[in-house]
């Protein structure tokens, strides 16, 4: 029972994980892009 219940929680688990690597992969591809910017309005 207990193998049955770890093993049908671990693909949540797994995509909890892969979507919170996502969120901050665009927080700094977000980050990245505003100091782009901001280097654009200097030049």
């Amino acid at each position: 029972m207990e193998a049955t219940t770890t093993s049908s929680t671990e693909p949540l688990l797994h995509s909890k994980v892969s979507y919170a690597r996502s969120l901050s992969y665009a927080n700094d591809e977000l980050k990245s892009f505003r100091s782009y910017l901001k280097w654009m309005c200097v030049d």
